[in-house]
């Protein structure tokens, strides 16, 4: 992606993201984290430019077909972060559902299915509750009183300005529920609103991790299994320690012969050992940052009006496309990860 932003915020951007590097907060080996960790640079250092973008952004929604191939074709809306993953999710919950009742089609067919016969308006009328079609937003309460201007995520997607997280906030249909952090940022627990246990420590789980913890996949956490680390039939708590997000195809993976899965108690590194013996980590994402010493900032204007905004180039999100068939998942994250190598126990 491209930021417009003064040289002052960029070599500042440059500091602060190689300073996480070093701090392995930031992996350069995954695209999508190296990439969500600038764009929450650009959002903290130079908010009044990063509103501008979204309004803009905003105003150029669409929705394109680009004709394919043996006689297919693609349907893409451009939407607003939070509409799309709202939609999302509750396209996704109708296909889980006629898939529990029996329906042989895949999941991927499905959600192709569902989506086209609610266009067109021939879904036969199912409903799911109106939280299946929910998203989660993660901002500080210094923020969502306008006293300070970043810490907006959206599970799913990433950093989102602060006026544009506040007026998702007035949606009459938003749940706000208080999220406890420890001074690093890291979720030690949660409002609970649910009366079974079972929700609220749920609840914890995806807020904490808010996706799959498997190296190299960013699944949002809500569209994930919650998984036990030490099997439940073997002993293991069903307790904060023990739950960690897995996606559906990473849960059924881990489950294979020569598969290992930990994550470190404190840090919560998550480690995946293939069945060569490769060992690839995912570092934890905490769920705010620190706020930024004022000394840190840039002295000089951000940007003067008038005046054309140099511009900086990121690194792009990763190729999103499904792997060809025949492709491997150790391929995959030999591709996109670095070995970790493990004390000998």
């Amino acid at each position: 992606m491209t930021a417009p932003v003064t040289d002052a915020v960029a070599a500042e951007i440059d500091t602060q993201l190689c300073a996480q590097v070093r701090g392995g907060k930031v992996d350069l080996a995954d695209p999508a984290r190296v990439v969500r960790a600038a764009r929450r640079l650009v959002d903290t250092l130079d908010p009044e430019s990063a509103l501008a973008r979204a309004r803009q952004a905003r105003e150029q929604r669409n929705l394109e077909l680009i004709p394919g191939d043996e006689g297919m074709s693609t349907l893409a809306a451009w939407l607003p972060a939070e509409v799309a993953a709202s939609a999302y999710s509750r396209v996704d919950a109708l296909a889980r559902q006629q898939r529990n009742h029996g329906d042989t089609r895949t999941l991927e067919q499905l959600r192709a299915d569902v989506t086209a016969a609610l266009l067109l308006g021939q879904h036969p009328g199912a409903t799911v509750p109106a939280a299946a079609a929910m998203v989660s937003l993660h901002l500080p309460v210094t923020t969502a009183l306008t006293m300070t201007e970043h810490g907006c995520h959206l599970d799913g997607y990433g950093p989102i300005p602060a006026a544009i997280a506040r007026e998702m906030l007035t949606n009459p249909a938003s749940v706000l529920r208080k999220v406890i952090t420890d001074e690093h940022g890291v979720v030690t627990g949660v409002g609970a609103h649910h009366r079974r246990p079972n929700a609220a420590l749920a609840a914890l789980i995806r807020a904490r991790d808010r996706e799959c913890v498997h190296p190299g996949c960013h699944r949002p956490a809500t569209r994930s299994d919650l998984d036990h680390q030490h099997e439940h039939h073997r002993g293991g708590p069903t307790d904060p320690g023990n739950l960690a997000p897995r996606c559906e195809h990473h849960h059924y993976l881990r489950d294979h012969p020569g598969w290992n899965v930990q994550i470190t108690p404190r840090s919560r590194l998550s480690l995946v050992t293939t069945p060569t013996g490769r060992t690839y980590g995912k570092p934890a994402e905490t769920i705010l940052e620190p706020p930024t010493p004022s000394h840190h900032r840039p002295s000089s204007p951000l940007w003067t009006p008038g005046q054309p905004k140099p511009k900086i180039r990121l690194p792009g999100p990763p190729d999103r496309r499904p792997a060809r068939r025949g492709s491997t998942l150790e391929a995959l994250l030999r591709r996109h990860h670095h070995a970790v190598q493990l004390p000998a126990p």
